[in-house]
């Protein structure tokens, strides 16, 4: 690592001694001293290229994930463009050192950042850069906007909506699990009025419904399960495949508010691979029989 910690002055410097990205509530950096004057600073050490470059083992890496969550913390307004840009670098290479954490932070960060991110994320989704991970990390945040503000939340359930409509074609063999989480958005979001395409999208089997279960479930959940919805009937899944199976704490008729503290390791990406190993050996034992 090169990185001077000369060139970042107290307390933007301490985080660079601070390593591992532990679990810690809202607000957390803010006892060490951080205000809006730091901004400037702590967005040139996020984007600090050397840091950027870095493994992830190595402490000093670990400043740019501080960095955009006490950003996050300070709801800095000036960090929705280079986080936007940072999204975008991840989308092109999600095996950079730190895509991943940006993935699973990025919702949290913009939630806090709140409703002045809304144009900068609707922008996101027609762009030329795109990776499943990368869009549902936007797609969390949009919703979690939303949710939290009332005013945006028409705005964040049509952009949504038309994502999902507008999806067929996108992130090969990912497309039925982005297909997926930007239901999840929609259920967060109580969006009954779009139920006719979401339930397009399961009649049409381009939603894995593993994740959030199947159109069933999903209307169940919704408030609908005594409504007819416009439109053919998907298949009925297993019941077993919910879920529950794989985000056992997820209660979507919670009242929704962004999470008190931030778990260390990338939880989202672990439990999709986990998903995904277990659906190829479903596959593979079919195969066997």
């Amino acid at each position: 690592m090169g990185t001077n910690i000369s060139t970042y002055q107290p307390p933007v410097n301490r985080l660079l001694t601070l390593g591992r990205v532990d679990n810690h509530p809202h607000g957390y950096y803010l006892k060490f001293g951080f205000t809006s004057e730091h901004i400037p600073e702590l967005v040139r050490m996020m984007m600090d290229p050397v840091l950027l470059s870095d493994e992830t083992d190595d402490p000093e890496a670990m400043a740019v994930i501080h960095a955009w969550r006490v950003l996050g913390d300070l709801r800095a307004e000036a960090a929705i463009e280079p986080l936007m840009g940072l999204l975008a670098k991840a989308a092109q290479d999600p095996s950079a050192a730190l895509s991943e954490w940006l993935f699973d932070d990025f919702a949290d960060v913009f939630i806090q950042i709140g409703p002045s991110a809304v144009p900068s994320l609707r922008a996101f989704f027609p762009g030329s850069i795109q990776h499943a991970w990368a869009n549902i990390a936007a797609a969390d945040a949009l919703a979690g906007i939303g949710k939290l503000n009332p005013e945006y939340r028409d705005l964040a359930v049509q952009t949504l909506a038309h994502e999902l409509e507008h999806s067929a074609g996108k992130f090969g063999e990912d497309a039925e699990d982005y297909n997926a989480f930007i239901i999840g958005g929609l259920m967060r979001l109580g969006a009954v009025e779009v139920a006719p395409v979401i339930k397009a999208a399961f009649y049409a089997d381009r939603v894995d419904p593993s994740i959030y279960g199947d159109w069933y479930s999903v209307k169940e959940e919704l408030g609908l399960a005594e409504v007819d919805v416009p439109g053919p009937e998907p298949k009925r899944e297993d019941p077993q495949s919910s879920i529950e199976n794989f985000f056992p704490a997820l209660n979507l008729n919670r009242q929704y508010s962004p999470p008190q503290a931030r778990s260390f390791g990338p939880p989202k990406r672990k439990a999709q691979n986990k998903r995904k190993q277990e659906k190829k050996s479903r596959k593979q034992n079919r195969k066997r029989k």
